[in-house]
């Protein structure tokens, strides 16, 4: 466009377009991309602006307007309408795709965000995220300015389905290396604007722990001391249930016993008149102290032989347990008292029987332990 100022009163503007010079200029091609179609640049296609003609002569009263009755600024839009459409593709098919963080807020007047906008717009949403999360960990750490590379932040968005790790968003940093000599070292995350904050809260949490493990280690105490107490409540309990199991069961064969011994008191003026069979345990129940302090106490225990003289009943039969193997003179004499006594068949009437361990236990063992009736 080229605009001439003439000399006439009123300084009116003689006014020239040429148009075919925007058709007619080379614009670069853009490359082919393999980026996904949602990501691929926007071509928008124009249609030419007509040809006008040069104005000239222009009526003092028709200031601005043309002959054919089309208005300057409407052609001005038509032409910055075509230009600006021509820059926005070049910007989106070549350019970098990198913007600025500073001070904890991205640059989005930027004309490279506006064009990293419109070629991402398909998965904007998930960017923003990011961009957030990346502006709070710059805060947190007062870093002043950061280069992002939005390309790769655009596949981060894409690949990543939870809330990726620092290292994956320091990655998309272009001045990296100085970004993280400030990031490892934790003291400079709370030097930023909400450092005091972040500060009280770490101060907070810390001494939150520091309460609850030691209200659990005086917990702990007392838990363990309850153990015992309910595991020595328990076993009280339990020997109290035992002692009470083993009385109801000795009260239980005490009864058993006395029913026994009640029925056989009756049956007894019957049954000595039967056959049957007596069998004498030859055995002293003592505490175990008194055995051990007891002179001859096999020979005690076998002073009951003279039981085997119950054989003048032709209806007993008799089996004597001896604590110890007879020797054959005593089996001798009683076999002659029995002769003498005039018993018949009395050598298969009793049968006398010894432990077999005999010389394996003490001599002071009792061969039965309980109660003499």
């Amino acid at each position: 466009m080229r605009g001439e100022v003439s000399s006439v009163p009123g300084h009116f503007y003689n006014t020239k377009f040429d148009v075919k010079a925007f058709e007619q200029s080379s614009q670069p091609e853009p490359k082919p991309s393999t980026a996904p179609r949602y990501l691929q640049p926007i071509h928008l296609a124009h249609k030419p602006v007509p040809e006008v003609k040069s104005i000239s002569g222009v009526d003092r009263n028709a200031q601005g307007m043309s002959v054919h009755g089309t208005s300057q600024r409407e052609i001005n839009l038509a032409v910055d309408k075509v230009s600006a459409k021509e820059y926005e593709e070049v910007v989106d098919a070549y350019s970098l795709h990198q913007f600025i963080i500073r001070r904890g807020k991205a640059l989005a007047d930027t004309p490279e965000f506006q064009s990293y906008k419109r070629t991402y717009f398909g998965i904007w949403e998930p960017i923003t995220l990011l961009i957030h999360t990346l502006e709070k960990i710059l805060t947190d750490y007062d870093i002043r300015v950061a280069y992002i590379d939005g390309k790769k932040l655009a596949r981060l968005a894409e690949i990543s389905f939870g809330k990726p790790s620092i290292a994956d968003l320091l990655g998309c940093i272009v001045n990296q290396d100085d970004v993280s000599k400030v990031i490892k070292i934790p003291q400079n995350m709370y030097k930023g604007t909400n450092g005091r904050n972040l500060a009280a809260i770490k101060i907070q949490s810390y001494w939150k722990m520091y309460r609850a493990r030691k209200t659990y280690k005086r917990v702990k105490v007392l838990i363990d001391k309850v153990h015992v107490i309910q595991r020595c409540a328990r076993l009280f309990l339990q020997h109290k249930k035992t002692l009470q199991v083993i009385k109801e069961r000795k009260e239980e064969n005490y009864l058993k016993y006395r029913e026994i011994s009640q029925k056989f008191k009756e049956d007894w003026p019957q049954n000595k008149y039967k056959k049957r069979v007596e069998i004498h345990i030859q055995s002293i129940s003592c505490d175990e102290l008194q055995r051990l302090s007891m002179e001859k106490f096999l020979q005690r225990q076998n002073a009951q032989i003279a039981r085997l003289f119950a054989l003048k009943d032709p209806l007993v039969d008799i089996i004597y347990i001896a604590p110890f193997d007879l020797p054959p003179e005593v089996l001798s004499y009683y076999s002659k008292v029995f002769e003498l006594g005039g018993l018949e068949g009395f050598q298969n009437r009793y049968t006398i029987l010894w432990p077999v361990v005999f010389i394996l236990v003490s001599s002071f063992n009792v061969l039965f332990q309980g109660k003499p009736h």
